[in-house]
């Protein structure tokens, strides 16, 4: 269904082009992205990716890339200000999901050992309703948070949940636009914590810390198992997007024109 929405919006994206952009000079870096064949950015991983292409080697999103956008694999100082509110809520946060009834649902994103359990507060830029009933002062506090990635396809807030034993296969984001923030409720404290591996760079999750990456360049999960451990313990993490700090605010305000939410069913 995700694929489907991003292929359908990408397809209207660049028949509404001409009329949003006008062929403005500061919007250049938008049309260049969304007229951009999408075939030669994943085929750019067989060629070592093109300098053209992207700024980095190892960035393939699947729907939108836009050039001379910078990146690094792990960008947390950017978005210091968003780390640092939801640190210091981490326990309203956390106790909130203690509370709440939760209904998950399989993540539908690339090949996996186990199953990726997801609870979106927003999917596709659109705000589920009936799960933001159930986390309103979690819902209030991403919605204060700087740079929120909104009204947009490539937008989404979701509590994300990984089993022992689980592997996520390399795989990357729809957009460079948007960097993803984790904030940690709940991780393994044994030998055999989960580890993210964003291109070279690899990070552990830490109970109550937060940290931001570039979801666009390829990125895997692996959480082995503990056969030690007298109890096996879950990664649970609050997933909030946020716009790329470098776009200007005309870029932000086309691309949700561009690539508007959508109903997920």
């Amino acid at each position: 269904v995700r694929c489907r929405n991003y292929d359908l919006l990408h397809r209207q994206a660049l028949r509404k082009l001409p009329w949003i952009t006008r062929n403005d000079p500061i919007l250049s870096r938008v049309t260049r992205g969304v007229r951009l064949d999408r075939s030669s950015i994943l085929g750019s991983q067989q060629r070592h990716n093109s300098p053209f292409l992207s700024p980095a080697a190892g960035q393939y999103p699947t729907v939108l890339l836009l050039p001379d956008l910078p990146t690094h694999p792990i960008l947390t100082q950017w978005h210091h200000p968003a780390c640092q509110l939801l640190e210091k809520s981490f326990e309203t946060v956390a106790a909130e999901y203690d509370r709440a009834p939760k209904q998950w649902h399989h993540n539908d994103v690339g090949p996996r050992s186990a199953p990726w359990q997801v609870l979106h507060l927003m999917n596709q830029g659109q705000w589920k309703q009936d799960t933001v009933l159930l986390f309103p002062n979690t819902t209030h506090l991403v919605k204060s948070l700087p740079n929120l990635l909104d009204n947009c396809i490539f937008g989404n807030v979701f509590i994300s949940r990984v089993q022992p034993g689980s592997t996520i296969a390399p795989h990357c984001g729809p957009s460079n636009v948007r960097h993803r923030l984790h904030l940690t409720l709940r991780t393994s404290t044994t030998t055999a914590c989960p580890r993210l591996r964003v291109r070279e760079e690899t990070v552990t999750w830490q109970k109550g810390t937060a940290w931001v990456f570039d979801d666009s360049l390829v990125h895997s999960v692996e959480f082995d198992v503990d056969h030690t451990a007298t109890m096996a313990e879950e990664r649970v993490v609050l997933i909030v997007d946020l716009w790329h700090p470098k776009l200007t605010d005309m870029e932000r305000d086309v691309i949700q024109d561009l690539y508007p939410s959508t109903a997920v069913k």
